[in-house]
This record gives structure tokens, sequence and C-alpha cells, in this order.
């Protein structure tokens, strides 16, 4: 019946002559749209990258199937970003990267047969084989209304424009029932041997290309966008340092960077306040470990500082720890302190530290960060175009020095016969490392050397009163027990009653050296007389000499203080 209809329809058409749609090629006004926004997907069937709200609305609306493979890569063209499919051009306006469109093909390929009477007004045909549209005044052929209604055809082929006609093909010379619609071309093919009957969407993203007179490189096979560089961390799930963290990476998320632009970490970030989301976190302050708003950031920055390194991307400014830290050991010398002692990235300080580096390859790079609060796994990826650059990172020498003397501090706020470890000591470390990078072609584009010097820390402890420092250097338990027995004495002097301090009290469990930088107190434990707290998980981002920008109260003050004291 299908075949009847077709055959019909043939005998009442014009058979246009080939080539009927041939014109005189026109300039087109595009370029490379020199940015992405992952993911991204290379399609090697014809060496092009489909990435960001493009490669959604491929996948979600039918994929290769209707709108074929990739021709070019995102182009500007006409204010637009543009991407051509052979059956289809995709647009997105730059202002509204979420919506995507399908131009209007169909129209702009047929402006010139307004005149044929395909493309003339039509009155309504049979209801029961067509369906009529008086907005364009043409009927949805049978031959390809179940295609149109199954594809979501007013979404993606628009209202018909013509009628179904005969029609040769610029490309194949082949004849074909065809209808034009506002945003494509419907195909019918008659079976033949080995090749049942079949609609598809004719080649219009290349037949309207091929039409303009465009530069070559719009269409060459492109490399493919891979990650360059990338480095994950964990951050303490749920702590004021991951709140810091993400206030930071919101700047980051998409942020591309084109060729020979540099980036600053600090002025990327701009103000750093309460009131730009951040809180007071964990910090180097004063040589030791205290509170900073903003505390936490420079995970962040040694993530990109690390991702930036593996790229092999020239690195500007760089700055390490004063302090050895586990939560960075997990890669030596690769760490990145920040820093500004005004609270805004664009005012830059004496004893500011930022992170700055340049995009020197010939295509633009997109930074992504994906953050997992529920693990705290936090991942920091450079996006770009493999150029063919090669990064090897060489260790040169590691040299270590023992922990500082231990620190003991009076604090009038504990309780007699308490002491309290609030830091843990931490070796010095001097490290000397080398990254080197080779194009391509065999040639050395940076020949960096890392290098940090990491100063060595003692243990800090805080004491009540009655406590002989003296003997609690030498031997802690000894000295409660002795402070303990005076107190008792006093007590039984002035009320005629009193007890020692129990023995399982008098002694201090030692730390274990990760745990005491990374883990809050547990408070599920009952207080006692001789406490052992657990700073905050540490993400320190200032040096020895900066400022503070504010604090937290209590312990934290505590220990600051401590580290004041001559």
């Amino acid at each position: 019946m299908l075949q009847r209809i077709i055959i019909a329809l043939a005998l009442s058409m014009l058979l246009l002559p080939p080539y009927a749609n041939a014109q005189e090629a026109r300039p087109l006004n595009a370029r490379p749209a020199n940015m992405f926004l992952p993911p991204v997907e290379y399609m090697p069937q014809t060496g092009h990258n489909v990435w960001g709200p493009f490669l959604a609305f491929y996948k979600e609306h039918g994929g290769v199937d209707l709108f074929g493979y990739p021709i070019t890569e995102v182009l500007e063209e006409s204010g637009l970003l543009v991407q051509y499919f052979e059956r289809a051009r995709f647009e997105v306006h730059p202002d509204h990267l979420d919506t995507v469109q399908l131009s209007h093909l169909g129209r702009l390929l047929s402006a010139h047969r307004q005149d044929e009477r395909a493309f003339q007004p039509h009155e309504p045909g049979n209801p029961e084989a067509v369906r009529y549209f008086a907005e364009t005044g043409h009927n949805l052929s049978h031959t390809f209304r179940g295609f149109w209604e199954a594809h979501d055809g007013l979404v993606l082929f628009g209202l018909p424009i013509s009628e179904a006609l005969i029609e040769t093909s610029n490309l194949t010379g082949a004849s074909h029932v065809v209808q034009y619609f506002e945003r494509a071309r419907l195909e019918y093919y008659l079976p033949h041997p080995g090749a049942p009957a079949k609609t598809e969407v004719g080649l219009v993203g290349r037949e309207y290309l091929l039409q303009h007179d465009f530069d070559p490189e719009l269409v060459t096979a492109a490399q493919p966008i891979v990650v360059l560089g990338e480095s994950t961390m964990r951050v303490p799930p749920y702590s004021a340092e991951m709140i810091n963290v993400r206030a930071a990476a919101n700047h980051f998320e998409g942020l591309v960077v084109k060729p020979g632009e540099q980036v600053s970490f600090l002025e990327t970030l701009g103000e750093i306040s309460g009131e730009t989301g951040y809180v007071p976190g964990a910090a180097i302050v004063g040589g030791g470990i205290g509170y900073e708003i903003a505390g936490g950031i420079c995970y962040l920055s040694t993530m990109m500082y690390r991702s930036v390194m593996e790229a092999g991307l020239e690195k500007i400014e760089r700055h390490g720890h004063s302090l050895y830290l586990s939560d960075f050991n997990d890669v030596p010398g690769m760490d990145s302190a920040v820093f500004t002692s005004s609270g805004n990235g664009w005012i830059r300080g004496a004893y500011d530290l930022d992170l700055r580096w340049r995009n020197d390859t010939n295509a633009a790079v997109v930074i992504t960060t994906d953050i997992m609060t529920s693990t705290g796994e936090v991942t920091v990826s450079i996006w770009g175009y493999d150029d063919g650059r090669t990064t090897e990172i060489r260790d040169v020498s590691v040299v270590d020095s023992a922990p500082s003397e231990p620190l003991w501090r009076y604090d009038e706020n504990l309780s007699p016969c308490v002491v309290q470890q609030v830091m843990q000591g931490t070796s010095g470390r001097q490290i000397q490392r080398e990254r080197v990078v080779i194009s391509a072609d065999g040639r050395t584009l940076h020949s960096d050397p890392i290098t940090a010097s990491y100063g060595a820390t003692g243990d800090l402890f805080l004491y009540g009163s009655g406590i002989d420092v003296d003997l609690a250097q030498q031997d802690l338990v000894a000295a409660q027990r002795s402070c303990s027995l005076e107190q008792n004495t006093t007590e039984r002097a002035d009320t005629g009653s009193g007890s020692a301090l129990p023995e399982s009290q008098l002694s201090l469990p030692a730390l274990d050296p990760g745990a005491a930088l990374e883990s809050a107190p547990d408070t599920s434990e009952p207080a006692a007389p001789v406490t052992q707290p657990a700073v905050p998980a540490v993400d320190p981002e200032v040096s020895d000499t900066a400022l503070r920008n504010g604090g937290s109260g209590g312990l934290m003050e505590q220990v600051d203080a401590a580290f004041e004291q001559p």
C-alpha cells in the first residue's frame, strides 16, 4: 500500500534536475570557539569532539541515527556557538549555555526555491493520510508522518515548509522522496535487494556547510579533548575546611583559560571573607596550627598546582607550606600555600602567597572540580586538546631533620594537675625535585626546579597549676602524681579530706602523627583531667610571617598565644 502511495506521488510530481539545491558559495563567518565544557566525547569516525550541552542534547535526542557525526568542532558564528553535524547544526547562545537549538537549515537550504510549486501553500489533504499545518500551509506527508511523530518532530524537525517531492541529492546523485521542514529534510528510500525501505534525516548539515566558502581547518580532524592533568585529595567531610574548599571551587568550576592567558588563584577568588561564604578553618599561624578565615583552601590550590604540573603547563608562582603536614605529604614537595593579608585576592600584600600559571598551549583549557561531600574526596581536573607534550617529575634529594624540642606552656584555664598535648611535633624536611616537559617534536618546553623547605616543630603541651615542668619533661606520670599528692595534702589541711588523682588518669596517651592533625576530638568519651584533644583537620594556607585575618577563640587561641610567648 505504501509503495503504491509513493508511486502515485512520484507520478504527480515534477522530477527535479540533479543538484537542484546548488547555489553560489558564500563566505562562512565562523572561527574556532576556543572553549569547551566537559564532559567531552571524541568521535573518531570524523575526528571531532562533542562536549557539554551539545553532547547532552546529542545523546538525549537520537545521537548518530538522527544527527550523524560531527563534522566541525564548536565554532563562533554570528554571535552564536554552533557545531555542524552531518544532518543538523546545533546552536547555543553564549549567555544560555544550557539551551541547545537546531538551526533552521531546512529553511536556509530551500530559501531560493519559494517559487516552486511544492514550496507554495497548499490546501489540506486527506486527514486520514496527512496532517495539515495551517501555520505554514503544508501537509505532513503520510510517508513521513510516522517518523516525524515518533521523533518529537516539532522540536527536532519543525513544521513542514514544503509538500513531499522527488529530489536528486547534491551529494549522492540518487533520487528520493523528500519533504522539507524548518530544521531538517526527511528522505524516504525505497526498498531494494539487500536493504528494506527506510526514512532518515537528510545530510543538511554537510550540504549547508559545502554551500559556503570556509576555512578548511574548520573541518580538519581535531585532537581529542582529554584530561591533561588531574589531582585528588581528601578533605575532612562536613568540616570547616570542606566548606571553604567548596566556596573556592565554585570560582574555578568550568573556568575557560584561553591560549596565553594567566590564572591567579587569589585573583580568581577575589574577596575572601565571611560575606563570601568562608568560615574559620585550620591554618598555619605563627609557626603552629591555628584557625584562619578560609582555612583549608590550600587543599584546592595544591590540587590545582599538581594538575598544572602534570598537564605540562607553565608555572609562574608557587609557594610551599612552612610545615610538613600529613594531609599534604602524599606527594612530598608538591603542595601550594596561598594567603592574602587583605582578604581580597586583587590586592597584593608584601607577605601574600599566590599560585599563578599560564596556558602555554595553542588551545583553550578548562578547569573542573568534583566534590564528594560524604567521602571528602575532591578532584581538580584540567581538560584540553592533547598536543603531544609529556611531563616527567624527577626526585633529586630529600633531607630530613629531627623534630624540635617540646614546648611547655602554662594555661591558667586548665584545672590543677591537668596536661594537654595540643600539637604533634613534625620533622623538618628539605625537598628538591625537577619537572621536565617535552614537546611532541622533542623540544624541552619547561625545566622547573621544585623546592620545598619545611620547618621542624615540637610537641606542644599546655599544663595547669601544680605541675613541675622539669619533672614532667622527664616523667609525666610522676609529675602528675606529685601534683595530685600536693593538691591532696592542701585539701586535707583545708577540709580534712581529699583523694589522690586516680592512677588511670596519670598517663598521657601517645598521639598518632596523622590523626593528631586530621580528626576532631571524640566527644563520645567522658572527659578526664588528663586529656589529649586532637587538632582539627589541617590545611594551612598562611606562612609563619603572615598576619591573621581572624580567629576562633578557645583552644586554638591558646595555641597561638603559646607560640607568641618568648
